[in-house]
């Protein structure tokens, strides 16, 4: 109430002001003042037209194993990647197709086709978001970090406010999702309870990876606003499960080219690509809402990198073997010294 009693006032004082303006136009002073103002306000408006490109963009690469004996992916149960499978490992196990081999149907052609792949990466994204965005958009997660808690490890983080949302946000139930999601064999694996919020106005588009196009598009989009996309693609196949296969005890080093050549063949290894991009209104760069919205996207690209890039992955895995080799090395020591 107080700010519209205000910018009432405000809008007010400057009728009146131009109206004095107006009536003495006459006055050289008067004409000198408008020359000037005009020649302002140009430079203004030139100053927000070509204002710097107002993006944000950010590459995540996602790493998905997959066992080409049972033709489907695996979710090693293993310190760290429990963490980092775990969106993809309960849409995966969530998922129930109207035909119960509809799944393994299409999952037979990796890795000459990985199509599949990018659904699922889509949906568990989509799943992601739910679980950390369910209630409020506006939300910072912090960085994840490794803990060696007793009995078994684990990540943690914690989320925080950027600031009230109550008056601007709406809540997608799996209802209010786009129809060509529903298309989407994995769809089912949203789960029930699937809710997600955005900004209010904000709407949803889906895209399917398919002949024509060889990525996956979501996008959020709120009209004079912003617009993101986030688009899923295959990036490269490789045969075997590299380093992790040792690290999830799945097969031994048993030569100096790190490989275990008797179950090489068994598994593959897929690289996804996620390109997050975003946008937003160019003639609206200094208004406080934009500048809300931008730093809402910048740190939803950072957690979604935290979250999902193999690289976070991998340095967390090599923080924990460090420990265990740390833990080793203590226990060495106090061989010999134990008290009968």
């Amino acid at each position: 109430m107080f700010k519209l009693i205000a910018w009432s006032i405000i809008l007010l004082l400057s009728l009146f002001c131009a109206g004095l303006v107006f009536l003495n136009r006459s006055l050289p002073k008067i004409q000198e003042f408008i020359f000037v103002a005009v020649s302002g306000m140009l430079v203004i408006i030139l100053g927000i037209v070509f204002y710097p490109e107002n993006t944000l963009d950010k590459n995540i690469s996602q790493i998905l194993f997959v066992s080409l004996k049972e033709k489907k992916p695996i979710f090693p149960n293993a310190p760290i990647l429990t963490q980092y499978f775990f969106p993809q490992a309960i849409t995966w196990s969530d998922c129930k197709p109207a035909d119960p081999n509809k799944t393994k149907q299409q999952l037979l052609q990796i890795p000459d086709d990985c199509t599949p792949l990018i659904d699922l990466q889509a949906v568990s994204l989509l799943h992601y978001l739910s679980i950390a965005y369910g209630n409020n958009w506006n939300v910072q997660r912090t960085k994840k970090y490794f803990i060696p808690m007793p009995g078994f490890p684990s990540v943690g983080g914690v989320a925080r406010s950027l600031g009230p949302v109550e008056k601007n946000k709406t809540i997608f139930t799996k209802k209010d999702l786009p129809d060509e999601i529903k298309e989407n064999v994995f769809y089912d694996g949203l789960g029930e309870n699937f809710r997600f919020s955005l900004p209010k106005g904000t709407k949803i588009k889906y895209q399917e990876a398919n002949d024509k196009s060889n990525f996956c598009l979501i996008e959020f989009y709120k009209r004079f606003a912003f617009d993101i996309k986030i688009k899923i693609y295959f990036r490269s196949y490789s045969a075997g499960l590299g380093e992790v296969s040792p690290y999830i005890g799945l097969s031994p080093i048993k030569n100096q080219w790190n490989v275990n050549w008797e179950v090489r063949d068994n598994y593959g290894t897929v690289m996804l690509n996620m390109s997050c991009e975003a946008s937003f209104n160019k003639f609206r760069v200094g208004d406080p809402t934009i500048i809300l919205y931008k730093k809402w996207v910048e740190a939803l690209f950072d957690d979604l990198y935290n979250s999902f890039d193999w690289s976070v992955c991998n340095s967390k895995m090599r923080e924990y073997n460090q420990m265990l080799a740390s833990q080793k090395i203590v226990g060495d020591i106090k061989k010999g010294f134990e008290q009968e």
